[in-house]
């Protein structure tokens, strides 16, 4: 069970056990990683099959005692000036299945914050008028849609044992919001803004290309989910249902397993011919080592 351990005393003897046991591990880990037919993966140095065991029983720890909140962007202060505030979307640009989608599960978009990366104005201002010619990465942080908000309030979601917040389709709506700001506020030409994201960032760069193209949003032992098991720090992550629990909200499980918006790379996934038409060109990357290997690459055939 997720967070078993979430309150104390149980939280401090869990990571004082827990981290008895890492102390004493790392030396059999590294035996039992000695030689490179052992490790996750042949390539790896013993140092990286170590970093990646340690990392994997991080993640195995944090989703037991549970996750900690993120500091809001207001609490940035040695670069204030590149934080910016956006107002929320305007409803009617949340239409069709997404609409439909926020309205049962009672999400709504809101003011959302992000960072400025590049050179500021010469008043030392964000968010200066664009020119042109000019190109902007729109970036999306992963954290399997639970972790890493910059939203004061947490707009992440959040669903059993703790209570519900911010179910699917928030990211989108909070996507939506962003990149209305880079084309009405700062004037940025729609065929210039890169869509970009790592881990579930990918997938919401992905789901807001989708939405903005107009369309409504078990493996064999040979796939890479099977085989890259013990190479994938965040395999953990993927087998637990906590992700799931707090995106679905109200919907229903078939959802998840289903819908282009969720999980577009999912074996039951929905996928009709022309799907993904009106796309702009896309890059779909992931490593050897990575279990979802074998959906990207299916996407990224299927995309273009």
């Amino acid at each position: 069970m997720s967070f078993f351990f979430r309150h104390q005393p149980l939280k401090a003897l869990f990571l004082v056990g827990r981290s008895l046991y890492v102390i004493f591990a790392i030396p059999l880990w590294a035996i039992t990683n000695a030689l490179p037919s052992w490790r996750p993966r042949r390539s790896w140095s013993l140092k990286n099959a170590l970093r990646v065991k340690l990392l994997r029983t991080g993640l195995k720890i944090l989703f037991q005692v549970g996750i900690p909140e993120p500091p809001a962007l207001d609490s940035f202060k040695r670069e204030p000036n590149r934080v910016v505030w956006i107002e929320r979307a305007a409803p009617d640009l949340i239409v069709s299945e997404i609409r439909d989608l926020a309205e049962k599960n009672g999400v709504k978009a809101v003011k959302v914050g992000g960072f400025w990366g590049g050179p500021v104005g010469s008043d030392g201002v964000v968010g200066q008028r664009a020119s042109p010619e000019e190109r902007v990465v729109y970036y999306f942080h992963g954290g399997a849609h639970v972790m890493g908000s910059s939203h004061p309030d947490g707009r992440v979601a959040a669903g059993s044992p703790f209570m519900p917040a911010n179910p699917f389709p928030s990211s989108l709506l909070d996507a939506i919001t962003g990149y209305r700001y880079l084309v009405e506020d700062v004037g940025f030409d729609p065929r210039r803004i890169i869509l970009a994201g790592d881990s579930t960032g990918g997938g919401i760069a992905f789901n807001l290309a989708h939405y903005l193209a107009g369309q409504t949003c078990a493996d064999d032992s040979h796939s890479a989910f099977v085989r890259n098991a013990r190479s994938d720090i965040v395999q953990d992550v993927v087998e637990n249902s906590y992700t799931r629990r707090s995106l679905l909200g109200k919907l229903p499980d078939e959802f998840a397993e289903k819908s282009l918006c969720i999980s577009p790379g999912a074996r039951f996934a929905e996928w009709k011919p022309g799907a993904f038409a009106g796309f702009p060109p896309t890059f779909i990357q992931a490593g050897d080592a990575d279990s979802d290997l074998g959906r990207n690459a299916g996407g990224e055939r299927q995309a273009t």
